[in-house]
């Protein structure tokens, strides 16, 4: 199963993305 896989990118691209939103 990639479950675990899907959650830790999931994970990844939400931290991305509130890093992005916190430069702005």
């Amino acid at each position: 199963m990639e479950l675990g896989l899907i959650i830790t990118f999931i994970i990844a691209a939400a931290v991305m993305v509130k890093k992005e939103m916190a430069e702005k």
